[in-house]
């Protein structure tokens, strides 16, 4: 008799560890797929209750390949689209480090010109000075333009 009792006692407690395996299992499952939690416990008593086959009879068809393959897709366009907007950003840093430098470029032209009508204007004063002549003089002997005259 005692035999018997130990194997009835072990597969009752074989069935409960399944329930409990079956249950746990569930649960993860649920939870990965962020059921709401109303929706999961319902769903883990179904299997507690061994109604196995009411399981999923409410779900939708979902294919979790296409759902896969939509996600790889979504990321890839948002990785080129992120590679897009670093090209862009490099783009307009280059730009801007362009324009600093035909900045930079455009002052030191602007002092060599200032340096040059200052020299310029330096030799005019020495020759009037050192020949006793007028600005006219001094400028049609250093060939000063007329434009450059007026100014």
């Amino acid at each position: 008799m005692k035999v018997g009792y130990i194997v009835i006692w072990s597969e009752k407690r074989q069935r409960q560890y399944n329930s409990d395996y079956y249950d746990g299992c569930t649960y993860g499952i649920l939870m990965r797929v962020n059921v709401p939690a109303v929706e999961e416990e319902n769903l883990v008593g179904k299997v507690k209750e061994k109604k196995m086959a009411e399981l999923f009879a409410n779900m939708e068809h979902m294919d979790i390949q296409e759902e896969q393959r939509k996600t790889a897709e979504q990321r890839q366009r948002a990785e080129r689209a992120e590679e897009r907007a670093e090209r862009e950003k490099e783009r307009a840093e280059r730009e801007k480090e362009r324009a600093e430098q035909a900045e930079e470029r455009i002052k030191r032209a602007e002092e060599i010109i200032k340096r040059a009508e200052a020299k310029e204007l330096q030799c005019i004063q020495n020759l009037m000075r050192n020949t006793s002549c007028s600005a006219e003089k001094a400028m049609d002997m250093l060939e000063i333009s007329v434009e450059k005259r007026e100014r």
